[in-house]
């Protein structure tokens, strides 16, 4: 299987700048594709070749500079990226360079520890938005098809105005899912890049651990969204392995209540004649970490400080049920009915940030698993969602 490797073009007319360059990203990120070119009028001609995901550029070259560069790869070559070079201490020039469609900039002579950094940031900011173009043309291709089976059944203006209603509604959702983490990432590494030789080492670990959060955040979402598009495919199996759901579940149990920063009293518990060897199952991993993440992220998030949040493990014959219970803000009755849909929201949520994806995902992800998720909820006092899967689910 070929593997895909993304490319990276150096363009300064100093040669030793192009070698210190090259060494740096050879040590650093040697899976990268690296080329070069010394002067504006054959780097457009190796962008034509090498198809760029990245142009580290000089601003100040002979004959054609790096904002003509610049300006001819956004009409030609629009989905790669600049992090541009200057020299000068000028702020004026930076501004021009972002003003421009820049990534980013740095000043001469180069950190290579500081354009690393940036290089990745660029890099992973790149592969976001391709990822977030993607969900959005198969999204959209789903509203159409919600669209086309509401006409049969609606006047065609109603069902125009609820496609372009859920349309809006979802881009406004996911862009503002993905704007939080890359706000986070952006800002974490502006201050590591400014400030780097003035933080202490666990300063500089605690923004990187932000950063890298802010990613797991992002990819946690990717994730289920192409994984619930996998299962609406006719040809999508569960892949099942035989697996200790008790060490599966008090995993990740630990797990988000570390990233929760242990605000939360988290209980994990067994049916009292069960023992671990009674949880051995062949589920589909896959699923059901995305289920149950997205059930205790909302009781994570729901819950105030201090509150107990509960997983318990039992069994009948050979059905598996998995409880978790919160101490939240509970679900408004009136709310109840509909907290599978897509992008609802308890009424109750208040500033609460979500996308209303979170349960609609789950309920999805169990049904293809041929389980059943369901729930009982008291406002003001709590929830409990339940994951019933039979002894013989889907294969």
């Amino acid at each position: 299987m070929t593997t895909h490797r993304e490319k990276v073009l150096i363009v300064d007319d100093d040669h030793d700048i192009r070698s210190l360059i090259r060494r740096a990203l050879s040590l650093k990120m040697p899976e990268l594709e690296v080329d070069e070119a010394g002067d504006g009028f054959h780097a457009l001609r190796q962008m034509g070749e090498m198809q760029p995901h990245v142009v580290l550029c000089d601003i100040h070259l002979p004959g054609c500079d790096g904002f003509a560069v610049l300006r001819v790869a956004n009409q030609e070559h629009p989905d790669t990226k600049f992090i541009m070079f200057t020299g000068f201490d000028d702020p004026n020039t930076s501004v021009d360079a972002l003003r421009m469609g820049a990534s980013d900039y740095l000043r001469k002579p180069l950190d290579t520890e500081e354009l690393i950094i940036v290089l990745r940031r660029t890099l992973a900011h790149r592969h976001a938005e391709r990822e977030l173009e993607g969900y959005h043309r198969h999204l959209s291709d789903l509203i159409n098809e919600e669209r086309r089976s509401a006409e049969n059944s609606i006047k065609a203006e109603e069902s125009e105005r609820a496609f372009s209603e859920l349309k809006t509604r979802f881009v406004a959702v996911l862009s503002h899912e993905f704007r939080t983490p890359l706000t986070v990432i952006l800002t974490c590494a502006q201050l590591v890049r400014k400030y780097g030789d003035r933080l202490s080492p666990e300063e500089r670990n605690a923004s990187l651990s932000k950063i890298e959060n802010a990613v797991k955040n992002m990819s946690g979402l990717i994730e289920g969204l192409t994984l619930l598009e996998r299962t609406q495919s006719e040809s999508f199996k569960l892949e099942k392995q035989i697996t200790d759901l008790s060490g599966f579940c008090k995993k990740l149990l630990t797990e988000m209540n570390e990233a929760n920063n242990k605000r939360h009293k988290c209980v994990f518990s067994m049916a009292d004649t069960a023992g671990e060897e009674d949880f051995q199952r062949h589920v589909d991993i896959r699923l059901l970490r995305i289920i149950l993440s997205n059930l205790l992220s909302n009781a994570f998030k729901y819950s105030p400080p201090g509150a107990e949040i509960g997983l318990r493990l039992s069994s009948q014959g050979n059905a598996l049920r998995i409880e978790l219970s919160d101490q939240g803000c509970g679900i408004p009755r009136a709310d109840q009915g509909k907290i599978f849909n897509i992008f609802e929201r308890a009424g109750n949520a208040g500033t609460v940030r979500g996308s209303g994806l979170g349960l609609y995902i789950a309920q999805q992800m169990a049904t293809a698993h041929g389980a059943t998720l369901s729930f009982s909820s008291e406002e003001g006092k709590g929830s409990t969602f339940v994951l019933e899967i039979p002894a013989k689910s889907k294969d």
